[in-house]
């Protein structure tokens, strides 16, 4: 059995699978495959920037960022295009010093990145494809390379719970990127590559064909992509070793296994063959009914597109739909900014509340917007008065128990709630709220950041109509710029708070051995005046000390 944890087991392997697909005149040094005639590596790390990105996963990813969504829903998004995943994983393994978790890279990467910098990724990609002039030819190409890229890491991610590996995210990832150097290569020659009558999916044949032209194959160039990663896993093993011999297969790990069937099944995408079928008995003991629920499960799950592979016209026109979709979604993400920089501008609670009041009001129909914040000591939302608003918005407190108001209900459940559709019984507050915010009905929006509840908003509005066009992506976007905003400002005014406090009993005990002092003597005094309105004076200064005392532990806690 070969033993992939042995380094010199693996570069034997490894060089034995270079010398069955290039031939006896090749050579492998420290990871880096050539030929005999001083061919160098024409690839690098770097061709990641230059993959192309499917505009309709970036457009989902871009919305998905903008409304907040959360780590495992922007994972499926990007688990849908080997270039972008590319992207993000190399970007969060350049700037991170902690390595990205091996068994969930995508998500991991994510995480280190926050959003912002996820979103700019995307625009990027966006900027880049928008750009991009294809061919007819080489526009159908590319789709047939996102499809590939989607079908097997569709087949990955549902083989690996079937063969009981748990790690699935590693699994589809390892499907996804199995033509990663397909997409290099095709990014890097256009109509050229084409000319060679390649196909989208790995095979043996494929290898020769571009080892005949580039001197390299798109395994060889995958493994130069991945590599920089520094994952502490065997995918890139799996992809690395992707057409070595079946019996070296069998005695290797089990992603290497998934892997290989993942590769038969995309051949043939659209029927279960004989030969997929006798290998996935072969690595898995899979019975014709098991490899049959497989393929019916993953054929279900197909994406859209993959139905009009061969209608240039339907490419052109999704293709044009989508592209006229991100560059709406750039000036969404230019409003984001703008947006972000005028909330910058509020020092306080007070200032932010009302210019987020302003946002919301010159952005949508809603009559007014009354902010709340969640205040966690005593478990109530407190009304901000923004300038310009009533004086008893500042003076409202709401329960958290969700049955007090439409408001705390939202922030209970984490969803929008509004008065024409309520899902509970409206209350007196609900009804103050109504007639503060001038509309016909109300429409209340939490704020969270990292699952962490904040407050809400409540907005007037006079219709349903209304109500739901809050539902936008636009408010959606405001409202996760002014969580943002809001978590900065809280944590800023408890920082303020902690430095007040801390000065504040600095303060109390410089204060409190003089205070002694005066309050023993005014009680040796007491003792030594005879006169009964003398004695009230010293008692009156003994008040005053303990008064003092009083105060000064008041605000201590």
């Amino acid at each position: 059995m070969v033993d992939l944890a042995d380094n010199s087991k693996l570069r034997w392997l490894y060089q034995d699978k270079i010398h069955f697909l290039l031939g006896e005149n090749c050579w492998v040094s420290g990871g880096i495959m050539g030929t005999m005639d001083g061919s160098k590596k024409i690839f690098s790390v770097q061709d990641v920037t230059g993959l192309l990105c499917m505009p309709q996963v970036l457009v989902d990813l871009i919305e998905a960022c903008l409304g907040g969504d959360d780590t495992q829903l922007l994972a499926d998004i990007i688990l849908r295009d080997a270039a972008l995943s590319a992207k993000i994983i190399l970007a969060a393994s350049k700037t991170s010093s902690k390595p990205l978790d091996p068994l969930e890279p995508v998500s991991s990467a994510i995480q280190k990145l926050g959003t912002p910098m996820l979103t700019g990724i995307a625009l990027q990609a966006a900027q880049q494809i928008v750009r991009h002039n294809f061919t007819p030819r080489e526009l159908s190409f590319q789709h047939e390379l996102w499809f590939s890229s989607q079908l097997s890491s569709l087949v990955a991610r549902c083989l690996a719970p079937s063969v009981n590996y748990p790690y699935v995210e590693e699994a589809q990832l390892s499907g996804l990127l199995l033509n990663l150097g397909i997409h290099a290569l095709f990014a890097r020659e256009g109509d050229s590559y084409v000319d060679l009558s390649v196909n989208p999916w790995s095979s043996v044949t494929q290898c020769r064909l571009e080892e005949s032209s580039y001197k390299i194959n798109h395994l060889q160039i995958a493994d130069m992509l991945i590599e920089p990663w520094l994952l502490d896993s065997f995918l890139v093993d799996a992809i690395r070793f992707l057409h070595a011999d079946i019996t070296q297969i069998e005695q290797s790990g089990i992603l290497l296994k998934i892997t290989r069937l993942v590769q038969q099944f995309c051949l043939d995408s659209q029927n279960l063959t004989v030969e997929t079928e006798a290998l996935a008995g072969r690595l898995f003991g899979f019975s014709k009914s098991e490899i049959d629920y497989l393929f019916d499960w993953v054929s279900g799950l197909y994406p859209p597109f993959g139905s009009f592979l061969d209608d240039s016209e339907k490419l052109q026109g999704e293709m044009a739909t989508a592209l006229d979709r991100l560059t709406e979604l750039s000036f969404v993400l230019a409003d984001q900014e703008a947006a972000r920089a005028r909330l910058g501008a509020g020092k306080n609670p007070q200032e932010l509340v009302g210019i987020a009041r302003n946002l919301y009001l010159e952005n949508s129909s809603a009559t007014d917007a009354i902010f709340f914040l969640l205040d966690q000591k005593n478990l109530q939302l407190t009304g901000i008065q923004a300038e310009g608003q009533p004086r008893l918005i500042g003076e409202l407190k709401i329960s958290m128990q969700g049955e007090s108001s439409l408001v705390s209900a939202a922030l209970v459940s984490g969803t929008p709630t509004d008065s024409f559709q309520p899902i509970q019984q409206l209350t007196v507050t609900d009804h103050l709220l109504l007639r503060l915010c001038g509309g016909g009905g109300m429409s209340c929006h939490p704020f969270h950041i990292e699952g962490r509840p904040l407050g809400v908003v409540a907005l007037g509005v006079d219709s349903v109509e209304d109500s739901g066009r809050l539902q936008s992506l636009q408010i959606k976007m405001f409202k996760q710029v002014v969580s943002a905003a809001m978590a900065r400002t809280l944590v800023s005014a408890e920082k303020n708070l902690n430095d007040g406090t801390h000065l504040l009993r600095r303060v109390s005990h410089e204060v409190s051995s003089p205070l002694t002092t005066i309050g023993n003597y005014a009680g040796a005094l007491n003792q030594l005046l005879a006169d009964n309105s003398d004695r009230q004076l010293t008692e009156s200064i003994k008040n005053e000390v303990r008064r003092i005392d009083d105060i000064i532990n008041y605000y201590l806690n």
